[in-house]
């Protein structure tokens, strides 16, 4: 394999691992707290957090990656990974602009850098930098929802504690995901219009009288 690529390849990889980094950081003050006391785990409750760190991990196994195997390849052979982070980081981005209505928190650097910048930067390495992508396979599109499907599963079975209003009848939802909440086809992202607050979770109002 070509040095210079390999090289460059590389420090792509610790780059993404970095951009990950910030955005987590940037909401959890991770940083400020290390060495001395643990970062708010109890934060990778919500996808966004939980997303981030998992690009900083897996990134920087990507770019031990070439350590592994003595130079050989800079990446694994296929792509199954790289895309399943994509598909989550953009599950991320998209739920919570658009579903959650918090496009106006993009001025907020940590919400910028966790639902913006950092899947742009996954994508990009998926589709343009790294080769695995020419050997994805037709099926992988169809698995790379299971990381997710997990993910809210385990929400379910803690009744939403990370996400107290999504179902809630009693916020400013647009649609009422609670209803479908007994239907065990329920969609958990929906299409909730008007919520509001960094980490997604819709906002109460008074009930009527």
């Amino acid at each position: 394999m070509n040095a210079n690529r390999l090289v460059g390849v590389t420090l792509w990889r610790v780059f993404v691992a970095v951009v990950g980094w910030y955005g987590f950081d940037q909401v959890t003050d991770a940083s400020r707290l290390l060495p001395w006391a643990l970062p708010p785990w109890w934060m990778l409750g919500e996808l966004s957090q939980l997303a981030s760190l998992l690009v900083v991990v897996c990134y920087l196994a990507f770019a031990a990656y070439p350590l592994l195997v003595g130079g050989r390849r800079h990446e694994p052979r296929r792509a199954w990974l790289r895309g399943a982070l994509a598909v989550i980081l953009w599950l991320v981005s998209i739920t919570a602009i658009f579903v959650f209505d918090n496009h106006g928190q993009l001025s907020n650097l940590g919400f910028f850098f966790e639902h913006l910048v950092t899947p742009v930067v996954v994508t990009v390495d998926l589709l343009v930098v790294g080769q695995g992508v020419s050997n994805v396979r037709w099926w992988y599109p169809l698995t790379w929802v299971i990381p997710p499907l997990v993910y809210f599963a385990g929400l379910a079975a803690n009744n939403f504690e990370a996400y107290p209003g999504l179902f809630d009848p009693s916020t400013r939802c647009g649609c009422p995901l609670w209803s479908v909440r007994s239907s065990p086809s329920f969609w958990p992202w929906g299409t909730c219009s008007t919520g509001s607050g960094s980490s997604g979770h819709c906002s109460r109002t008074a009930s009527p009288p």
